[in-house]
């Protein structure tokens, strides 16, 4: 019933148990380290939410 990402993602979030996204990588640091989807569900979820760095989106060769 929600028409916004983040309602949509906050009423998924009462039937997960975890709920895992992304974050993008902001260019130079500059601004917010989250962006308004992240801030909204990690106030208004059902279930723990994860923030995935960019750097774990690649996968790294073990030498």
């Amino acid at each position: 019933t929600g028409t916004s990402t983040p309602g949509i993602l906050v009423e998924a979030s009462a039937h997960t148990d975890l709920l895992v996204m992304g974050r993008q990588h902001r260019a130079l640091g500059a601004g917010p380290s989250l962006g308004r989807v992240a801030h909204v569900l990690l106030h208004h979820a059902h279930c723990p939410v994860e923030i995935v760095p960019p750097a774990f989106a690649t996968r790294v060769e073990e030498t």
